[in-house]
């Protein structure tokens, strides 16, 4: 796994530019805009800017990288662009380009710093919800449990991977569930019950996505070499991972690096366990009452096209039909680092999403990714509404 050339990353990044015929449709279904109505704020905006970089105007890079900063990452914009403008690679090229190696602001370097010590990022994750709603979330006696409960399990030491799996559906659990010793083992109900014989792969390493949101690419390049090693040396005939934003994360390799043959396939064999689990002949042993919403994730429904799965999971464990909330624009308003660099914004597309899920009347709001749970937990107890992830809730009908 060799990075690809800077003139390479580059080609790719003016094709992506070329694209854009700065029609506004991006505009529409921005979240970020609809709370800062700056034209920056945009991704119209901020390929003119790096249009007029590559022009050869003489510009202050700082200023483009912190405007840059101000994306999700939602892909709301790659689904209304009419040309198909890749906003996701354009950005990420774009800021791993212009970082040369250094940082914008301290957020960034502190980050960089700390995801080099495994134990930082274990802590990290565990402070996930301090992270996102600040001292909101030292009054909710549910959420430092948590903290505490996660904090425990990041004390336990790591077994090595499990490297005996050649030939087996294995999955790929991701670091946020990983680290849950609650919800893995809720995952491993699931999957026996649903996909006998399938394997929970634990440690064998991180996807590395939030690097890219430094931006890192030294530091991504090291991460992920580790786990495709791991993937190497293991085997598997298929991957199904179970966090979305590390499938989605995968899709990058291949045009930031020059894959193997053996990577190219670990590629080729990975897919979403939801709808792996979703073509399984099971029935519940029996359906859950109350009203439900489903929350897409942006990297699943936007970024894979995973839309049905998860819908068809929940129609066999539920009594009452799914209250649909899916809306374009929506996001949970986290982003990774966006919600560090801009905690006010991110607050407010939070309880934007937060409204647009109550009204829906549903008692409780499902999801299947981690973070969104993270981020959307506590603004919703706090009105009376409650979430769960989707492994959590099929694990009380198998």
């Amino acid at each position: 796994m060799k990075p690809k050339s800077q003139s390479f990353l580059r080609e790719l990044l003016r094709n992506e530019l070329s694209k854009c015929v700065k029609c506004g449709s991006c505009m529409a279904f921005c979240p970020v805009f609809r709370h800062q109505t700056q034209e920056s704020s945009t991704m119209r905006g901020k390929i003119a800017l790096l249009q007029a970089l590559e022009e050869g105007r003489e510009l202050p890079e700082a200023k483009i990288a912190q405007i840059l900063s101000r994306c999700l990452g939602c892909l709301n914009c790659k689904n209304s662009c009419p040309n198909g403008v890749d906003v996701s690679r354009l950005s990420i090229l774009a800021r791993l380009l212009l970082s040369r190696g250094k940082f914008s602001d301290w957020h960034g370097a502190a980050l960089d710093a700390g995801y080099h010590f495994r134990m930082f990022r274990k802590i990290s994750l565990l402070a996930l919800p301090l992270a996102i709603h600040k001292e909101k979330a030292l009054g909710s006696t549910k959420i430092i449990k948590s903290i505490f409960r996660r904090f425990v399990d990041s004390l336990s030491k790591n077994d090595p991977p499990n490297l005996d799996l050649e030939g087996k559906t294995i999955v790929f659990p991701g670091c946020v569930l990983e680290q849950n010793s609650e919800r893995l083992g809720n995952l491993l109900k699931v999957v026996s019950a649903l996909a006998p014989g399938v394997v929970i792969a634990k440690n064998l390493g991180c996807c590395a996505t939030p690097v890219l949101g430094i931006p890192d690419f030294s530091l991504h390049s090291m991460i992920v070499k580790k786990l495709f090693l791991n993937f190497k040396r293991a085997k598997p005939a298929r991957i199904l991972v179970a966090c979305p934003t590390c499938l989605y994360g995968f899709r990058y390799l291949s045009f930031l690096y020059d894959l193997s043959p053996d990577e190219s396939r670990i590629l080729e064999i990975s897919g979403d366990l939801y709808s792996f689990l979703s073509e399984s002949d099971w029935k519940p042993k029996n359906r859950i009452s109350g009203s439900y919403t489903f929350h897409d994730p942006c990297h699943q429904a936007r970024g894979l096209g995973i839309f049905s799965a998860p819908r068809v999971l929940l129609k066999k464990a539920l009594h009452e039909t799914l209250r649909e909330s899916y809306k374009e624009g929506s996001c949970c308003g986290f982003g990774g680092i966006f919600t560090i660099r801009h905690p006010a914004i991110s607050a407010a597309i939070r309880e934007q999403r937060v409204e647009q899920l109550l009204k829906t009347g549903a008692e409780t709001t499902i999801t299947s990714c981690w973070t969104c749970l993270e981020s959307l937990g506590l603004p919703l107890s706090q009105k009376g509404a409650k979430t769960l992830h989707i492994l959590d809730l099929l694990a009380k009908v198998v």
